[in-house]
């Protein structure tokens, strides 16, 4: 949900996945991801994440 967001303000962003992957606990559901976007987006991505977060805790 967060990189559609992020991309539909025009910020490109990726879920890169951490940990052994699935050879290490045979499933990707519970698997780690880290959220990346380019150092120039970031102080604008981090803004409009945290506003979303905002909105959803009302």
């Amino acid at each position: 949900m967060m990189v559609e967001v992020l991309n539909g303000e025009g910020i490109p962003s990726v879920l890169v996945p951490l940990g052994p992957g699935v050879g290490g606990w045979g499933a990707t559901a519970w698997r780690p991801f880290e959220l990346r976007v380019r150092a120039a987006d970031a102080a604008r991505a981090k803004s409009i994440l945290v506003d979303m977060a905002a909105e959803e805790d009302k």
